[in-house]
Order: structure tokens, then sequence, then C-alpha cells
């Protein structure tokens, strides 16, 4: 580990003294910045420090950036236990409320990475002529539109993005990743592919593929895959010592102005959460301080999965946009959630029990921004 830890602490050394710097190639995940966003930024920042592709200067300052402030990170129990495991100081990583991207634009040459999306956030949209790569594995955005002529895009169907980050890092040359990188990148494709279980059916053909490899080159333990999911997947969903508020603020993504937070709990449990300030109650001001007509919840718990709406009174017609993009996604995407509405005491909320429980927020993002975009009118 001596090695990524000399990088990272150069990088924090080197944007703290940016007068010798004079290029940047910043790699970035995604606002949610979940594990496997937080990492894949590591390890192929690190990779590209160390073996330069043709597509970033030889003197650039390659920097990993965590899209989430050093304090929502903190929330974050599986990525700090990870982290913390292979003895990696959270200190040295980046965070996005510690480095100024306007700034850097306008006083340096910039280019980007991005890892985990492929669409920018409005907050990160000064990038958008940096970019210079993406790698991602989610579905692809009807949207975007990247110039493939200056933009290397590889956007392909696995069960994690660190399943593309160690592809291109073991088939690229014969790289020497050291025990507790490798760690990272193992334990990340193991929690996003619940296990590699061929029943659960996340994990892909390279998925296993990189998995076995990982096992076989490293000496990680096969029988111990359903154990280390488990462990991630308990410390995700632990939310014991945060604040209602701030779970909501611990996995949110905003598409067009709509924020979308995922819970390790039912929506309705969370809507009942007690305390100074209750569930809903965090949920009225995160909604006003997010400027929001409309907020969409993704809750999850005990095999239960459901979808809460909520809405402002100005936010009522976008509410109904969005369901009905929701309640007719099989006609319109070919999404089946087998959704039906449930029952709530809470003022301005509509409740969905989400029948297929294989889909996740990444099928809902989509359907979400046609609805801000293209109101109802692809289904009329």
């Amino acid at each position: 580990m001596e090695c990524v830890i000399q990088y990272l602490q150069f990088v924090k050394d080197s944007l703290a003294n940016l007068e010798n710097v004079q290029n940047i190639h910043i790699v970035l995940g995604n606002e949610s910045c979940d594990i496997d966003s937080s990492v894949s930024a590591v390890l192929i920042a690190n990779y590209y420090n160390t073996f330069r592709p043709d597509f970033i200067s030889d003197d650039a300052l390659v920097v990993p950036v965590q899209n989430v402030s050093k304090e929502g990170f903190l929330y974050r129990n599986d990525i700090c236990y990870l982290y913390n495991k292979i003895e990696l100081p959270l200190d040295l990583l980046v965070y996005r409320d510690q480095i100024n991207f306007e700034d850097l634009v306008k006083t340096k040459k910039v280019t980007a990475t991005l890892v985990d999306h492929h669409v920018l956030t409005e907050k990160d949209k000064i990038l958008e002529e940096a970019v210079i790569q993406v790698l991602d594995h989610r579905p692809k955005d009807p949207h975007c539109c990247w110039d493939y002529s200056r933009v290397k895009v590889r956007i392909d169907n696995v069960g994690s993005c660190c399943t593309l980050v160690a592809d291109t890092i073991f088939t690229a040359r014969d790289y020497d990743l050291c025990t507790g990188l490798a760690y990272l990148l193992y334990a990340t494709i193991v929690c996003d592919c619940k296990a590699l279980n061929p029943k659960k059916k996340k994990a892909k053909h390279m998925d296993c593929l990189i998995a076995q490899f990982l096992e076989d080159k490293y000496g990680f333990d096969q029988d111990g895959r359903v154990d280390l999911f488990k462990k991630i997947k308990r410390l995700r969903s632990d939310v014991s010592n945060l604040k209602p508020i701030q779970i909501l603020q611990k996995d949110t993504k905003t598409v067009e102005g709509v924020p979308v937070p995922s819970l390790p709990i039912s929506v309705q449990d969370f809507l009942k959460l007690d305390g100074l300030e209750n569930g809903y109650k965090a949920l009225e001001r995160f909604a006003t301080e997010s400027k929001a007509l409309c907020v969409v919840l993704k809750g999850s718990n005990a095999g239960q999965s459901e979808i809460g709406v909520f809405y402002t009174k100005e936010g009522e017609q976008l509410k109904e946009k969005i369901l009905l993009m929701l309640l007719n996604s099989n006609q319109y995407k070919g999404y089946d959630f087998d959704f039906t509405e449930l029952k709530t005491e809470f003022k301005n909320v509509v409740l969905l029990n989400q029948g297929n429980r294989e889909l996740t927020r990444k099928q809902i993002i989509p359907l979400i921004k046609d609805a801000v975009i293209g109101g109802n009118s692809v289904l009329e």
C-alpha cells in the first residue's frame, strides 16, 4: 500500500501548491459516491499516474475525486470500512468540497475521466469540455451524446464499474497491483454483484471472470463471497447514528432538479422515524433546501422495495408526469416494475410497492429524466 499512499499524499500536496501545476486530469465518480464509484476513481487514477494512456499528458497531475463532501463521505460506513481495512487514510482522499473545478478550468489545462456515470450533474457541468474518457456500466442515457472523436467512451453491461477498471488495468499490461487495492476491487465487485450469485441475475460474465481472476491471483476466498457481501450490506444499511436528513443526503442522485435518494430502509419506515426532526419533516426540509418540486425516494429493506414520490404544492403537475412514466414503464422502456399503490398517512406522498425487486434506481432515473424533459407526450 505504500506506493498508493505516497501517490495520494503527492496529489494532496500538489493541490495545495498549484502554482507548479499546469495540467490536471480529474477522475470523477458519480454524486452518490457509493463503493463502486469511490473505488473506481481511486484505482483508475492510481493506474494512470503510473502508466499514462496517450490521451493524458505526461506532466498532468492525476486527481481522483470523491464526488461528495468529506462530511458526507463519513456517513458511508461501508466505504470507510474497506479503506480502513487496507489501512488507506481517509484524509488522503480528495473530496468534492476540497477542490474548485471552476477555478481549475479557468486557470489550468484540465481534462477528465468519468467513472460510474456518463452524464454530468449541474454542479459538475463546468467539466463538460474537459471530459476525454468515460467508463460506465449503467443503462445508456438517450439524452447523452459525447463527441466520440474527442471522448473515449466505454459503457458495458456489467454489474460493477470496478469490473471495467480491473479489465483496463489487467489487460493493458502486466500491472503489479498491490494486494490492498486488489481487495478493494474484489470487495466492490462482490458487493455490487450480490456475491456473484447467478440467481440474483446481477453478475455478468465479465464480473465473474474478473472475480475469479482476483481470487486466483491474490488468494481471496471464493467461499467467503457471501459473508463479505452480507458484511458490507449490513454496514451500508446501518443508519443508526444518522439523523433523517443525513440518511437522505447519504446516497442521493439528482435528475433534472429532482433528487432521488436511495434509502437502506423502507420509505414508510423512513417517514415514521422519530427524533428532534422526524423523517417526514426532514423530507420536507430536504426538498426545500434542494429547491425541488418533487423528491423520488427508493427504499428497500428485508425483501421489500418501495418508491415514494413526495411533491410540493407547486410540484403536483410534475408528480403526475413522474407517476405516469413509472406506472407505464413497461410500455415505454420495457421495465416491468410491477408497481402497486400503497396507502400512506403522509400528505403529498404517493407510495408504490415494487413487486419486481431486480430493477433498481438505475432504471428509475431515465424515467424521471424523461418525465421532466418530455412530460407525458411520449405516452400519448
